[in-house]
């Protein structure tokens, strides 16, 4: 054994001493029968990755699995190879064959002596030993190693609250960061303190990493260290709520991987003029598009429902009669695509305290109603449009005080709450006087009748109409087919002329 070794080494030495480009290697000495193969990372390579064991992604974060290890050499060491890879591969004792080159798109690369190279999916130590076997028909003992000089954008799929869902190459630092821009970064609504990635591994199994971006970025701690590798799966969640923490917004839409604010389509019902579907990204726009609340609404109780990803159903009840009572800026909840605003209706007994004609006047209610007014005195039926928060009194400017009867004003307006007609009588002569009680506020499709005569054979044709009403919408119907055939009803024949007559007497 020992006479073996000893004319080992007179023979490495005799080789050494006719050539200066053999490398010695102590397992050549000790194995000699093994193919000698170094796996190297080159200069380049060493700055895109990180040169510390960090065992934790960031403040936090929970501990890194041991298949999402920072430390380079384990990375490397199950790192595949694929098209794009470029590669230094030396042959020692061999400058010849030594060569700089990319895996081409089939996976492939092209050697002296051995021609095609398929090395697709192998890690370097297996190519290592693949190019071996393959130097070994030509020359005795080869000693190959592989620098890995450009690692390729690796391909992600990337999905959640993400401003574009799907597959991507992502390149730079391999970061989370790097894969939230290629995806034109995270919406409003992303929880970015548990995103998951997860990857799979060559025997198949799954394995799953949760990280948090969002507290070192409050911080101003270290950003997660977990490189991207081919195949991984980065999914962002929904936040549970839908009203975020106002440092949690602040950055959720401003930090250099937010998306741009997309206005979405949101569905508006409830009490508004226009319940529909309106682009809108706030409560107050979403009102605004469906031509505002209307006077029976409860701005106190507005609730916003949203549909996650994963098909729950998350609430917030938004007040924004408050802020309007104290003149302070209305809450900025930011909608997403998809939301549904319910403004509901004011309970019985629940105004207390509640300013109608404030909401009236502001910018959240409908800005005109339509009043329609069936005026005796003037032997018109018109509809007009008044703004919103106007009262009685603002109706009568236009009529003849001296040939109306004011103390006959009778007010016809359908309940919704009950979901019946309801008919108050009123005196607009106290009302001009000032009797607030008598100087009510005005609400859309009100229907004003002046003059006893009137409210008689209204309510006689209410009475013979077929239909039932059920709704405001079918008492609109209804007057409108009152108006088609007003003439004949009211104006026809010298009934006007007497009526006129007694309305002064009346008065």
């Amino acid at each position: 054994m020992i006479n073996y070794y000893s004319r080992k080494l007179i023979s490495l030495f005799l080789a050494n001493f006719y050539s200066s480009t053999i490398t010695l290697s102590l397992a050549g000495l000790i194995f000699p029968k093994t193919a000698y193969g170094q796996l190297q990372l080159s200069n380049e390579y060493k700055q895109n990755i990180s040169q510390t064991n960090i065992k934790y992604p960031s403040i936090g974060s929970p501990p890194l699995d041991s298949n999402f290890d920072s430390d380079p050499n384990l990375r490397l060491r199950r790192y595949l190879l694929g098209p794009g890879d470029q590669l230094s591969i030396q042959v020692q004792r061999f400058p010849d064959l030594n060569i700089g080159t990319a895996i081409g798109p089939e996976g492939t690369i092209q050697m002296a002596l051995i021609g095609t190279v398929l090395l697709q999916d192998l890690t370097i130590l297996e190519a290592i030993t693949k190019i071996t076997s393959e130097l070994s028909k030509f020359i005795i003992n080869p000693e190959v190693s592989i620098s890995l000089v450009v690692q390729r954008p690796v391909r992600v799929t990337i999905a959640g609250e993400i401003t574009r869902p799907g597959y991507y190459p992502v390149g730079g630092s391999y970061q989370i960061s790097d894969a939230l821009s290629a995806a034109g970064g995270t919406t409003f609504t992303a929880d970015l303190r548990n995103i998951e990635v997860r990857r799979t591994l060559a025997d198949g199994s799954v394995v799953s990493q949760i990280v948090n971006i969002l507290t070192p970025l409050q911080e101003g701690g270290s950003p997660p260290n977990l490189r991207l590798e081919d195949g991984d799966v980065v999914i962002i969640p929904s936040q549970n709520s839908i009203i975020p923490d106002e440092k949690d917004r602040e950055l959720l839409t401003n930090y250099s991987q937010a998306g741009a604010l997309a206005t979405g389509i949101v569905t508006v019902n409830g009490e508004v003029t226009r319940p529909g579907y309106y682009p809108a990204n706030q409560v107050s726009s979403a009102l605004f598009a469906a031509g505002g609340a209307s006077l029976t609404a409860d701005l106190r109780r507005i609730l916003v429902r949203r549909t996650l990803g994963d098909g729950s159903v998350i609430e917030e009840t938004i007040d924004l009669y408050t802020p309007l009572q104290n003149s302070t800026d209305l809450p900025n909840i930011p909608l997403k695509d998809g939301d549904a605003i319910i403004i509901p209706t004011l309970e019985p007994g629940s105004d207390f305290g509640y300013d109608r004609e404030l909401v009236a006047k502001s910018t959240l209610t409908q800005q005109q109603i339509t009043v329609r007014i069936f005026s005796h005195p003037n032997d018109s039926l018109a509809t007009t449009n008044l703004p919103n928060g106007s009262r009685l009194i603002d109706i009568l400017n236009g009529i003849a005080v001296d040939s109306a009867n004011l103390k006959a004003i009778n007010l016809i307006r359908f309940d919704k709450e009950k979901s019946k007609i309801i008919r108050r009588e009123l005196n607009g002569k106290k009302a001009i006087f000032g009797d607030s009680s008598q100087n009510i506020l005005l609400q859309n499709e009100d229907i004003v009748v002046i003059d006893r005569t009137w409210i008689n054979q209204l309510n006689y044709l209410l009475d013979k109409y077929t239909l039932p009403v059920r709704s405001s919408l079918e008492l609109v119907l209804f007057f409108q087919s009152v108006q088609q055939n007003a003439s004949n009803l009211f104006f026809g024949g010298d009934g006007g002329n007497n009526r006129r007559n007694n309305n002064r007497r009346n008065n």
